[in-house]
């Protein structure tokens, strides 16, 4: 069952408010505010992602699920809500400009994680001291698949041991075997 993008839009505006401070807020809703169409609308790939986020609507199903994961994740650490804040924000823009600063790039655009960061930068409004946080989880999010790479090789396999049994046992979260 596919959901319609107006729901999905309203789930997306519920997580922005669920960041608690209003500074970073006010800079998300600005910053999802001009985000291209595409970003709306398009898939989050052809191929690499699960059937539901190849068709329309598939990025902005994918964000919501980085969003959810994510905030699992972090239920597993001791985080205070600054923290959470800064994640969240990261989730909701990693994929903004997937497609590009205006959205019709035929397939995902490597640099849009650069892209990304970039466009939060622009819209800054006064001081907002977790931006360069922001901007930091948003232009690595893509880990060794990116280029140039940036390795993810200082998390302690006990960490991610953890993170996994923890995901794996969440009765709300579908992993395939």
């Amino acid at each position: 069952m596919r959901l319609d993008i107006a729901i999905l839009k309203v789930l997306l505006e519920t997580q922005i408010g669920l960041i608690r401070n209003k500074d970073l807020r006010e800079l998300v809703r600005r910053t999802v505010d001009e985000l291209p169409e595409a970003f709306w609308k398009r898939e989050a790939s052809k191929m690499y992602h699960p059937p539901d986020e190849r068709g329309e609507g598939g990025n902005l199903i994918h964000t919501l699920r980085v969003i959810k994961v994510a905030d699992r994740i972090l239920d597993t650490t001791t985080y205070n809500s600054s923290t959470r804040d800064i994640m969240r924000a990261g989730s909701i823009l990693h994929d903004s400009q997937r497609h590009g600063p205006d959205g019709t790039s035929r397939v995902t655009v490597k640099e849009h994680p650069q892209l990304a960061k970039a466009l939060l930068e622009s819209l800054v409004e006064g001081h907002v001291p977790e931006v360069k946080e922001v901007g930091d989880i948003l232009e690595k999010h893509m880990g060794k698949f990116q280029n140039p790479s940036y390795p993810v090789s200082e998390i302690p396999l006990s960490d991610i041991l953890h993170i996994a049994d923890f995901l794996a046992s969440q009765t709300d979260i579908d992993v395939k075997i």
